[in-house]
């Protein structure tokens, strides 16, 4: 083990940037939480944008010396819009737009790099339809499109997370239902929903 616990959340803390408001400071040092209680060999995250939610995942891991992590995302704009609502696919296809997207994925690239996690870290530019699902995974964070993507993304890659295993999912209340629908999909596939976080949840599988 590296360092204290404090040393842990001190670096969670200092690599946060402005740019991480879609992570709150509680949800990052929980993840890094999750890791240090769990020893995880294999997380994996859907929805990584900058790496708010992916890099204390990965700091907690440095500072256990184990474990490493799948990053997914297609940094797509034609992704990002997928299902949407209109106001939604507005404030990506205009706000952010083509540009915002390879801006963001650079970022968390020069992110890993400078914090020297890119060895812990392999990075799948693709959408999650795409991936193929590990064998069995540990830790799974699904903060991707909020459509009826995030019950494919349940069914996918919730159902390789092994019994003891955790899933963090977030925005449960978002428009539509998708979210919603896939904590429900969730639970028939035998996790238990442990507590709140921010806007979501960590459940554990305790059941297959």
């Amino acid at each position: 083990m590296k360092g204290s616990l404090r040393d842990l959340f001190a670096r969670v803390d200092l690599a946060r940037d402005a740019g991480d408001n879609w992570c709150s400071p509680e949800k990052a040092a929980t993840l890094a939480s999750i890791v240090v209680a769990l020893r995880p060999s294999l997380a994996l995250e859907v929805g990584v944008w900058r790496g708010a939610s992916i890099l204390p995942v990965l700091f907690a891991m440095d500072h256990v010396d184990r474990g490493r992590a799948i990053a997914i995302d297609a940094w797509d704009v034609n992704a990002s819009i997928a299902g949407e609502t209109a106001d939604n696919v507005k404030w990506w296809g205009n706000a952010v737009g083509a540009g915002g997207h390879e801006r963001a994925y650079q970022d968390f690239l020069r992110r890993l790099d400078r914090h020297e996690l890119a060895g812990r870290c392999t990075v799948t530019r693709a959408r999650s339809d795409d991936v193929a699902p590990p064998d069995i995974l540990d830790l799974l964070h699904i903060d991707g499109s909020h459509t009826q993507q995030a019950i494919r993304d349940v069914e996918r890659f919730a159902s390789r997370v092994r019994i003891g295993g955790m899933l963090v999912m977030d925005d449960l209340g978002w428009d539509g239902g998708g979210v919603r629908a896939g904590y429900e999909l969730a639970l028939r596939l035998g996790f238990c929903d442990l507590y709140p976080l921010g806007t979501g949840c960590v459940l554990e599988r305790v059941r297959t």
